[in-house]
């Protein structure tokens, strides 16, 4: 659900559930219509609305079942786009083969590890989004 509104949001170029008041928000999550992004950006293709709008049900068996499915669907809007060396130029080759790894449904963790490893000192910051513990 959460990929579908950022992806409706990027199409659209504008928030989807922007509401004045955190209430009315949550509201609009719930039960608002959620519009094509093509209502907004006519260049949208018609089976592009649809597996945003697939994501964006709110009926969670409606929505694709893994990762891999919803990125099937929109793989025929990605063109020429390589995400996995998109990845590796900006995140490296180890983790951004981590990444990868655990998009497809590997539970290894080790070449995060291997990639970025926890400070020797207990103290020390680790960097942002890998901290250890689950306090990220």
């Amino acid at each position: 659900f959460c990929l579908g509104i950022v992806l409706w949001e990027l199409l659209a170029g504008r928030p989807l559930f922007d509401r004045p008041t955190m209430a009315a928000s949550l509201r609009a999550i719930c039960s608002d219509p959620i519009p094509p992004p093509s209502t907004l950006r006519r260049d949208v293709p018609a089976g592009l609305d649809a597996a945003v709008l697939r994501m964006l049900d709110r009926v969670l068996d409606a929505r694709p079942e893994t990762a891999a499915a919803a990125a099937d669907a929109l793989e025929p809007y990605m063109g020429d786009f390589d995400l996995g060396a998109w990845m590796r130029s900006v995140f490296g080759g180890d983790l951004a083969q981590a990444c990868l790894a655990i998009a497809g449904g590997s539970t290894d963790l080790s070449v995060i590890d291997r990639a970025h490893p926890a400070p020797s000192d207990p103290g020390a910051a680790t960097r942002p989004g890998l901290r250890r513990g689950g306090d990220s």
